[in-house]
């Protein structure tokens, strides 16, 4: 209550004189953690439905990678359509709208819920375009309101909030959808989405000055700054790698329902290993320091490759508990940093009318190639071999791994003032 009424306590927001209030990131944290309550209520469980009307893992596979491929084409398409709004009105008109389009979606899986394995295209056209405007409002409004001084509490926050949600709600739901309907549980999420829309209401924002959307001259002003032009490009190249991790998570999903068969047991795994990353995202937070970390991206780079090769050798409910926890840590290490560098090198410079544009290369850079590889879990759909999938398996693993390696690789470039 005491957050609720702090977040209540509205504020002014001078995107001139930089005047930030930490009420305003309050606001926008608490709006965002129930933005995460929607998401894993429609990634996790709307997958699991999936796997409910499935006659196999590999048909399986085939709709929730084709799900997830006509998401991620349509977030692409939605963010870079919202983008030109984004860039010339009140972005929080554009995230209040983004609130609305995520409540359509999961009105969608109340009404729809038994049939959407014959909907998988529309499902995902309305899940993808309504992250794209989700993410084009909120990307800016993050690197806008928090100043560069707090980005990096603000993404422990946020991150740990977003975590501690995982704790709860996935062992919630899907105890609830074992003893009751799915169209059940969605009706709590609704009241969620109510909720969010209301208190989204208290933060505001406006369009800072010469602020307008156009990529073209974005890469002409970065390219007159060789300095910022190497900064933000190291950026991007961080965010190549990191756009091939997201099918992991999908993969492992199969790997848990073909283990477990339930949605119980997906939400306690997922839960559990919820506590795990919260824990991993505070320690990392306060005791490591940029630049000398080394050895701690080295040894927890191993332990993907560790998982995965003990599950794809013993595969059992035991591997599959291991190999998300050696997933955990290292993805926890790299999210938590990767968001602040993401937010920090355009405040630094000050360059507020270029924020719209940043933002927008990563998404689009994080959707083509996560459009990539959940085309390839579509062709494995088809392949019917065990053998190609714990191949893929492997794969994903190693540059799921290599993730802290190219994260180490920025921080040791930084710390010798290559990027400053």
């Amino acid at each position: 209550m005491i957050l609720l009424y702090n977040v209540i306590m509205s504020y002014n927001y001078d995107i001139k004189t930089s005047q930030k209030d930490n009420h305003a990131n309050r606001g926008l944290a608490f709006c965002h953690t129930f933005a995460n309550v929607i998401d894993l209520f429609i990634s996790t469980f709307l997958i699991a439905h999936l796997y409910q009307f499935s006659t196999s893992a590999y048909n399986y596979c085939f709709k929730a990678g084709l799900f997830e491929l006509i998401s991620y084409s349509c977030m692409l398409l939605g963010y870079f359509i919202f983008s030109f709004l984004v860039a010339k009105t009140n972005r929080i008109w554009i995230y209040r709208l983004a609130l609305l389009l995520r409540t359509l979606v999961v009105v969608f899986s109340v009404f729809y819920g038994e049939v959407i394995a014959q909907y998988i295209w529309l499902a995902g056209l309305l899940d993808g375009f309504s992250k794209g405007v989700y993410w084009s409002s909120y990307n800016v409004l993050k690197q806008e309101m928090v100043s560069r001084t707090s980005m990096s509490k603000f993404a422990v926050l946020t991150f740990v909030l977003q975590k501690s949600v995982s704790v709860v709600f996935p062992i919630t739901m899907g105890a609830l959808i074992e003893i009751s309907t799915f169209s059940q549980v969605a009706i709590y999420v609704l009241v969620i989405c109510a909720i969010q829309i209301a208190v989204s209401f208290v933060v505001k924002a406006k369009k800072p000055e010469n602020s307008n959307f156009d990529l073209v001259d974005y890469f002409k002003r970065l390219k007159q700054n060789p300095p910022m032009y190497f900064k933000v490009k190291s950026v991007y190249k961080v965010s190549i790698i990191y756009g091939t991790t997201s099918v992991l998570s999908t993969l492992m999903s199969v790997c848990i329902m073909l283990q477990c068969g339930s949605n119980l047991s997906l939400g306690a795994i997922t839960s559990v290993v919820g506590v795990t990353v919260v824990l991993t995202a505070v320690l990392f937070s306060r005791f490591t320091k940029e630049g000398h970390r080394n050895s701690l991206y080295i040894l927890s780079s191993l332990f993907p490759i560790i998982g995965v090769v003990l599950f794809v050798c013993l595969p059992s409910l035991t591997t599959v508990i291991i190999f998300n926890f050696c997933t955990a840590i290292p993805g926890t290490l790299f999210k938590v940093h990767y968001d602040i560098i993401r937010n920090r090198d355009l405040k630094e410079a000050g360059l507020y009318q270029d924020i719209s544009e940043h933002q927008a290369v990563i998404e689009f850079i994080l959707c083509f190639v996560r459009m990539i590889t959940y085309a390839l879990v579509v062709l494995l759909s088809f392949s019917n071999s065990q053998i190609i999938f714990d191949i893929m398996l492997i794969v994903f693993s190693i540059l799921y791994a290599s993730n802290l390696i190219a994260m180490m690789i920025y921080e040791i470039k930084r710390n010798k003032n290559k990027l400053d």
